[in-house]
């Protein structure tokens, strides 16, 4: 896997490199192995996720309190982006909204735990009821972006004897009897 390394985070801004150590020797580019996680041969594109990813990696200090992107979250995001294996574009943007809404997720639960006040606990299992719908959500658009133009056929096997009668298509019968 390539990876990322943060190399600072300025008034919002996050700035990361291609962390190569991890790169494959034998698989071709180091930059076209990153563009190759994100479904796509656009190293912009690919940066932008990247980027994007490492923005909601924050973590705070616990020493300071003061936040900053952990580039081992960064990485993490990455491999989740990369477990979903984008085909193009559409999907990289996808995947990296997928592991954003996880990360919520987890958040929320890690809140609903923590708290002893049943206020707070019934907002933080409300919100993770919304965040694992809208996981469920970006599932099943995937597969259905993944599926796009695909038909199902239903081939059935049917016998018509000399003098029976066959009927092809669907059937459907009233409530009142014959």
């Amino acid at each position: 896997m390539i990876g990322l390394k943060v190399i600072g985070a300025e008034n919002g801004v996050v700035q990361v490199q291609i962390d190569a150590k991890d790169a494959d020797k034998n698989a071709g580019r180091v930059e076209d192995q990153f563009c190759a996680q994100f479904g796509t041969d656009n190293s912009h594109f690919a940066s932008l996720m990247a980027e994007q990813l490492a923005a909601y990696s924050v973590v705070k200090d616990k020493n300071t309190g003061d936040e900053q992107v952990n580039a081992n979250v960064a990485n993490a995001h990455i491999s989740i982006v990369r477990g979903i294996g984008p085909r193009d574009e559409v999907e990289a943007m996808l995947a990296v909204q997928m592991a954003g809404i996880h990360m919520l997720t987890f958040a929320a639960i890690g809140t609903a735990y923590k708290t002893t006040q049943p206020m707070q606990k019934d907002q933080a299992l409300a919100q993770v009821n919304k965040l694992s719908r809208t996981f469920t959500t970006q599932m099943e658009a995937l597969k259905r972006y993944r599926s796009a133009g695909e038909q199902k056929v239903t081939v059935e096997h049917v016998h018509v004897h000399e003098g029976g009668q066959a009927v092809v298509g669907n059937v459907t019968h009233s409530g009142k009897a014959a």
